[in-house]
């Protein structure tokens, strides 16, 4: 899954997103108390394990994105 959709999927399960204070390429995912830094490297694919992770650290699952 390219990173755009996964951001998306997030948003649509209550997750703010915001872009991280100077230069890189690397986001910040709030979900209440709990954030994740998620990295965006253009057009590539995260793998399901990276996915996980950050789902993991938000209180998710990726079945429910």
């Amino acid at each position: 899954m390219k990173t755009k959709q996964f951001l998306r999927k997030l948003r649509r399960r209550g997750v703010g997103i915001t872009t991280g204070h100077g230069k890189g390429t690397h986001l910040l995912a709030r979900r209440g108390r709990r954030m994740a830094i998620i990295k965006f490297h253009g057009g590539k694919n995260l793998s399901k394990v990276y996915m996980q992770l950050v789902c993991k650290q938000l209180g998710l699952k990726l079945e429910e994105l």
